[in-house]
C-alpha cells in the first residue's frame, strides 16, 4: 500500500491505537503520571511535558509505529520502503507528528540474474544507509540457504539500487526479491569470550556501526560496536545465553549479518517560528526479527535434576559417583508388564522445543535426541548377566514423541526371551521381536493400555543383514563375465521372507536361455568383520532348479569372496545342489578366517554351455554374517550412545527427476494442483539419476499450501522437474545412529560401516545432516540399517523408505505425530527401562538438538538509541 503525503493517525486505525497507547505508556513510564485521556492534546497538557520533551516522545512513538506495521505486513520488505518514503505522520487533531527514515543493513534482489553472467542487481528496501561504504572485494550470502556464500570483486552504489559484479559466473537460480546479505571471514583462528572482540579478515564497513546481529558456526551472536579501522566487532554476546561459554572460530570461517535497519525518527510538536514548536531526531540501531535458521543444543551431565519432570521421579535417582542418572526401580506404565520412565522438562533450558515446534512451518517438530546407556553389575539382575555387566533381559533407552499418556516410539538397546515361561525378562512380548539377542529396537506404545509392539530391529550380532527389501542395499550387478546380460535382477516372483529375493534368470520365461553360454555376478557391498573372539559366518536362504545331472560342470554356482575390493576372489562354495525341490534351503559358510578384514560377496552362476538352460534359475534372500557363537554382541554396548533423529514432515513421492537436481530448500510446485512447498532436507533418491531424467525417490517437504497430486512438478526458476505420484500431508522420517566409548578400525567419511571414532562419557556428539558431509573427521556414529520392519503393521504404521545413499535406515511412521497446532505442551521426550535388568542401568550425556528461528517475532530486538 502506498502511503499517502499525509497521515492523519484515526482511532479506528489499528496502528494509530497503538500508537495512542504507546504514547500514553512512554508518558507515564517517564513522569510518573496518573491516568490520563487517550486523546493527545489533553495528555500533553495533564503531564507538562515541555515541548522537546513532547517532541521526543513523538519520535519514540514513530518507531513503535513502525515496529507494529513491520509485524503486521505481509510484505516486510515493502512496508519498511512505504515507511521510509511517507511524507511526516499527524497524529488527531493536529496533537503532533513523527516522520521516519528507514536504512536497511541487507539487499533484495531486482532483477533475475542470467546464467552464466557476474551482474547481481539489488536494493536496500528503504533509504541506503548514508555514509556507508561496501568494502570490495567481499562476500554475500544470498538466499536461505546456510553455504550459498559467494564472493564479489566490485560493487557500485546508485540511489537505493547496489550492483555486484560476483567473481564467478553465477550458476545458480536467483529469483526476484531474494534476500542478500552482508558476509565477511574471520581474521585467524581465535577464541571468543563473552564481551570480547572478533577479529575479521575482510572489511567490516558494509556491518552496522553498533548493535548489529551475526550468524557463527550456525549460532546467532549480537556485537555492541564495529571498529571498521581495525575491522574488529566488539562486545560479542550470545542474546539467548547470558552465561555464553567461549567458542573457537575457525581461520576464514564466514560470519553473515542478519537483517538489520538503522530508524531515524523524528518527533515534531507545534510548527515553527510559533513559539513553543520543537523537533526531536533519535536514532534507533534495530536488528529485525531473524527468519534465519538456528541450532540450539542442550546438554545434560545429570549433577542435578532440575530438567526432568519430577512426578516420575520414584524410580531414578542420581548417582553421584559417575554423575550419572541411575534406575532405582520399576512401576505400571501400562500395557502388561512393569517399567521405568522420566521425562524431559526442557523449560528451564537453552532449547525451547514449543519454539521449535511452532518454527516447523506448519507446526512440524523435528530434532536429534540421544543419550548414553551404562550397566552397573550391582546388584545382580535376576537372570543373571550375558556378559557382565550386561543384564540377560533389559531394555533401556529414549522414548520420543512422549505425550501426557505416556504414548511415545522407543529407541532401545533390547534383549528378551518370549520363550520363557518363568516371566525372566519382564518385558511385553510384543517388543521383542528375536528371542536371545540383543537388539536395537524401535516400538511404539499407542492406546488403551499403553499397548506396545515392534516397529523395527536390528540385530548386534550381525555384521551385514540383507533381507532383499527395500532398497538395493549396495549390491551390484556387474558387467556379465560371460554373454551380452547379467541375469541378476530382484524379483518378486519368489521369495523366503516377505516380497523380493535376488534371481539369476530372465523374468519373462523364467529361465537362463540367451542363445549363448552365459555367466554373471551378484556382488555385495563392503562388509567389515569385528574381530570378534567367536566364529563368523554366513547365512543365505536359496532355491535352485537347474539342469540335472551335471555333476562340477554344467549350471555351475559358487560363492565367492574378495578381501581387496573386488579385484580378486577366492572360492568359498560352490553349490552342488540342482534342485531343491520347490523349497527354500538355508546354507552356512564359516567366515571365522576373515575377522578383522573388509570383505565383499558374491554370487556367480556359470551356465557353462548353451545347452539346457531352459530351467527356472538360482535365487537368493536373506543373506547374512553374524558372530555364531554367542549371544553377546559384536558392538559394544555399555555406556555405547544410542541417538535418534525424527523429521517431521509432508512428503511427495516422484519419479522422472532431472536434469537438473532437486535440493534442499528448493521451492516445488505442482503444475495441476497448483500446490507448492519447500523441500526440506536432500531428496532421498531410491533410483536413477538427475543427469538421466530417472531420478526417483521421495521429497520431504516444509511450507505446504495445497495438495499435490499425480502431476508434473517444477522447482520455481529452474529446469529441474519430475513427477509427481503420491502426497502425504504428516509424516515421522526416523534413522537411529550409534556410537560407542572404543571406536573401531579407520574413521572416514562412510556412516555404514563399524569404522568410526569414540565417544567418551562426558563428550556429545552429531553425525551431519547428509551423508554428501561425513567425513573422517565427524565420523562417531554408526547408521543404523535395520534388518527387518514389521510390515503387517501396515504403512502407516512402519514402512522402509528406499535409499542409494542409507539403504534399510530411514523409516517412516505417522502413528504419533506433534500437535498439529501451538502451542506444544508434551513432554515429547523421556528414557525409558523394561525387564528385570532395568536397574541396573544408568543413563548419561543426554543431549538434544533442533533448528529454531533465530529470534522471536514479538517485537523489535534489541533495540538501542541515541
Amino acid at each position: 500500500m502506498k502511503l499517502s503525503n499525509l497521515h492523519k493517525i484515526r482511532l479506528n486505525d489499528k496502528g494509530s491505537i497503538l500508537v495512542t497507547l504507546i504514547i500514553t505508556m512512554v508518558v507515564l513510564a517517564a513522569l510518573g503520571a496518573a491516568m490520563v485521556s487517550l486523546t493527545s492534546t489533553s495528555m500533553f497538557g495533564q503531564v507538562g511535558a515541555n515541548s522537546s520533551a513532547r517532541a521526543y516522545f513523538l519520535a519514540e512513538s514513530g518507531y513503535r509505529y513502525a515496529e507494529s506495521r513491520y509485524l503486521s505486513a505481509s510484505d516486510r520488505d515493502t512496508e519498511l520502503e512505504n515507511l521510509h518514503n511517507a511524507a511526516a505522520f499527524t497524529l488527531l487533531n493536529n496533537a503532533g507528528q513523527f516522520d521516519l527514515k528507514i536504512y536497511p543493513y541487507y539487499f533484495k534482489i531486482i532483477e533475475r540474474p542470467a546464467i552464466g553472467t557476474k551482474t547481481l542487481k539489488t536494493k536496500v528496501p528503504g533509504g541506503f544507509p548514508p555514509g556507508v561504504i561496501i568494502g570490495k572485494p567481499g562476500w554475500l550470502k544470498i538466499g536461505p540457504k546456510s553455504t550459498s556464500i559467494y564472493r564479489y570483486d566490485d560493487v557500485s552504489v546508485s540511489g537505493v539500487n547496489v550492483t555486484f559484479t560476483m567473481k564467478e559466473n553465477i550458476n545458480s537460480y536467483f529469483p526476484v526479491g531474494l534476500d542478500v546479505l552482508y558476509a565477511a571471514e574471520s581474521e585467524m583462528l581465535q577464541t571468543v569470550t563473552k564481551g570480547g572482540d572478533f577479529q575479521a579478515h575482510d572489511r567490516t564497513s558494509g556491518l552496522p556501526l553498533r548493535n548489529g546481529t551475526i550468524m557463527i558456526n550456525n549460532h546467532l551472536y549480537s556485537y555492541k560496536e564495529n571498529d571498521v579501522t581495525n575491522r574488529k566487532l566488539i562486545g560479542i554476546e550470545d542474546p539467548s545465553d547470558p552465561n555464553m561459554p567461549d567458542f573457537s572460530v575457525a581461520d576464514r570461517e564466514m560470519i553473515v549479518l542478519q537483517k538489520f535497519v538503522k530508524l531515524h525518527s523524528t518527533g515534531i510538536f507545534g510548527q515553527e517560528p510559533v513559539e513553543g514548536a520543537a523537533s526531536r531526531e533519535v536514532v534507533y540501531h534495530v536488528p529485525l526479527p531473524s527468519t534465519a535458521e538456528e541450532r540450539k543444543e542442550f546438554k545434560e551431565t545429570f549433577a542435578d535434576l532440575t530438567n526432568w519432570k519430577t512426578s516420575t521421579l520414584d524410580n531414578f535417582a542420581l548417582d553421584m559417583g559417575r554423575s550419572a542418572l541411575r534406575v532405582t526401580g520399576t512401576d505400571s506404565l501400562g500395557g502388561t508388564l512393569t517399567g521405568s520412565l522420566i521425562k524431559f522438562e526442557p523449560s528451564a533450558t537453552n532449547i525451547d522445543l514449543a519454539a521449535a515446534h511452532l518454527y516447523g512451518d506448519p507446526n512440524f517438530l523435528s530434532y536429534d535426541a540421544q543419550v548414553k546407556v551404562g550397566f552397573d553389575p550391582n546388584p545382580p539382575p535376576v537372570g543373571g548377566f550375558d556378559p557382565s555387566p550386561i543384564p540377560k533381559y533389559f531394555a533401556a533407552g529414549l522414548s520420543f514423541r512422549l505425550d501426557n499418556d505416556n504414548n511415545s516410539y522407543g529407541l532401545s538397546f533390547l534383549r528378551g526371551d518370549n520363550t520363557d515361561t518363568t516371566i525372566l525378562d519382564n518385558l511385553d512380548n510384543n517388543i521383542v521381536p528375536v528371542d536371545k539377542k540383543t537388539l536395537i529396537v524401535l516400538w511404539q506404545g499407542t492406546g488403551s493400555g499403553n499397548t506396545r509392539k515392534w516397529l523395527a530391529y536390528k540385530d548386534l550380532n550381525n555384521f551385514f543383514a540383507d533381507n532383499m527389501e527395500g532398497s538395493l542395499s549396495g549390491w551390484t550387478t556387474p558387467a556379465p563375465l560371460k554373454g551380452s546380460t547379467n541375469l541378476w535382477h530382484r524379483t518378486t516372483y519368489r521369495s523366503k521372507s516377505s516380497t523380493n529375493s535376488w534371481y539369476y534368470g530372465k523374468e519373462l520365461t523364467r529361465n537362463y536361455d540367451t542363445g549363448v553360454t552365459n555367466s554373471a555376478t551378484l556382488v555385495s557391498p563392503d562388509i567389515k568383520l569385528y574381530p570378534t573372539s567367536s566364529s563368523v559366518k554366513l547365512s543365505y536362504w536359496t532355491w535352485i532348479k537347474t539342469e540335472p545331472g551335471g555333476g562340477v560342470l554344467y549350471d555351475q554356482k559358487h560363492v565367492e569372496i574378495s578381501t581387496n575390493g573386488g579385484v580378486n576372489w577366492s572360492g568359498l562354495e560352490q553349490v552342488l545342489i540342482e534342485d531343491t525341490f520347490g523349497v527354500w534351503q538355508q546354507r552356512f559358510i564359516d567366515l571365522s578366517a576373515y575377522k578383522g578384514l573388509t570383505i565383499k560377496i558374491r554370487f556367480r552362476f556359470d551356465s557353462y554351455d548353451n545347452a539346457l538352460n531352459y530351467y527356472e534359475g538360482w535365487y537368493i534372500d536373506d543373506a547374512k554374517i553374524s558372530a555364531g557363537d554367542t549371544s553377546y554382541p559384536i558392538f559394544p554396548i555399555n555406556e555405547a550412545t544410542l541417538m535418534v533423529r525424527v523429521k517431521e514432515v509432508a512428503s511427495v513421492t516422484f519419479s522422472n527427476g532431472g536434469p537438473v537436481a532437486i535440493e534442499n530448500l528448493d521451492t516445488v510446485v505442482g503444475q495441476t494442483s497448483g500446490a507448492r512447498g519447500v523441500v526440506a532436507g536432500t531428496p532421498i533418491i531410491s533410483s536413477g539419476s538427475w543427469p538421466g531424467n530417472t531420478a526417483a525417490g521421495t521429497l520431504t517437504m516444509k511450507n505446504t499450501t495445497g495438495t499435490f497430486v499425480n502431476e508434473p512438478i517444477q522447482v520455481i526458476g529452474s529446469s529441474a522437474t519430475a513427477t509427481a505420484s503420491g502426497y502425504r500431508v504428516r509424516d515421522n522420517y526416523i534413522k537411529a545412529y550409534i556410537g560407542d566409548t572404543s571406536g573401531y578400525g579407520t574413521a572416514n567419511n562412510s556412516p555404514l560401516d563399524f569404522n568410526k571414532r569414540s565417544i567418551l562419557r562426558g563428550n556429545v556428539y552429531w553425525p551431519p545432516d547428509e551423508v554428501a558431509d561425513w567425513s573422517a573427521t565427524n565420523d562417531y556414529f554408526t547408521l543404523v540399517q535395520w534388518d527387518v520392519i514389521n510390515s503387517g503393521l501396515g504403512q502407516n504404521v512402519v514402512k522402509l523408505i528406499d535409499s542409494i545413499d542409507e539403504p534399510n535406515a530411514v523409516i517412516r511412521s505417522n502413528t504419533l505425530t506433534s500437535p498439529t497446532s501451538s502451542p506444544l505442551l508434551q513432554p515429547e521426550l523421556g528414557l525409558h527401562t523394561f525387564g528385570k535388568g532395568s536397574t541396573n542401568v544408568y543413563f548419561d550425556d543426554f543431549a538434544v538438538q533442533a533448528d529454531v528461528g533465530a529470534s522471536s517475532n514479538n517485537g523489535f530486538i534489541r533495540t538501542i538509541q541515541e
